[in-house]
């Protein structure tokens, strides 16, 4: 089974005050179980010396896996740049996936995290993956023990949490009642069961 994701954006990084660079597309498509291929788009680089490709399975710690010199040279006049990687090295399951773009001078700045499943987990669903002081629901075709629905920021904190003794079926809850002043961003969701994480998830909340 393949799996797209694509995200569009225009996300213009201010490097240093002499490097730039704007990302218009970051795309991630899983071409089997182990084999993740990614492609981005970038438009007026300035003095970027290359990027590391970061991948992480928790959305949280990142480590590097590859590296993709800049195409932008002296006699490069393109306004727009394609690149692109393979990670024939992906793990089943979930990856999260972000780009290090470095400058010249050795300072470096951060794309978006994309999210990647090669591997649909069977019967169990977190959803909506946007949730604006609204409910959402985990669901599961099986019982599942000692079930807990943990939330984090991008940072590693946690920032709520969740138990059930046993889940079953499908639960509603309010998430952002039972945090602590969290703002409008991306979260990590992460459903375990003793001790084991079953599905990790990313989640956008969107306060007002």
């Amino acid at each position: 089974m393949k799996t797209i994701f694509t995200l569009f954006f225009t996300l213009a990084l201010a490097i240093t005050g002499l490097s730039q660079i704007t990302i218009s597309q970051f795309t991630g498509q899983s071409v089997s179980s182990h084999d993740t291929h990614l492609i981005w788009k970038t438009m007026m680089e300035t003095k970027i010396d290359y990027f590391n490709i970061q991948r992480s399975d928790d959305g949280m710690n990142f480590e590097n896996i590859g590296q993709v010199d800049s195409k932008m040279s002296m006699n490069t006049n393109s306004y727009e740049l394609n690149y692109d990687f393979s990670d024939a090295n992906a793990v089943p399951g979930t990856s999260y996936y972000r780009l290090q773009i470095v400058s010249r001078n050795g300072f470096s700045n951060y794309s978006d995290v994309i999210q990647i499943s090669n591997r649909q987990i069977e019967g169990i669903k977190i959803y909506p993956t946007v949730i604006s002081n609204t409910n959402m629901f985990v669901e599961t075709d099986k019982p599942i023990r000692n079930a807990k629905l943990e939330f984090f920021d991008l940072s590693g904190k946690k920032v709520g949490e969740t138990n059930w003794e046993v889940l079953d079926g499908r639960q509603s809850l309010q998430p952002m009642s039972n945090m602590k002043a969290v703002a409008t961003g991306t979260y990590v969701a992460r459903l375990s069961s003793q001790g084991e994480t079953i599905v990790s998830q990313l989640m956008i909340f969107q306060t007002h």
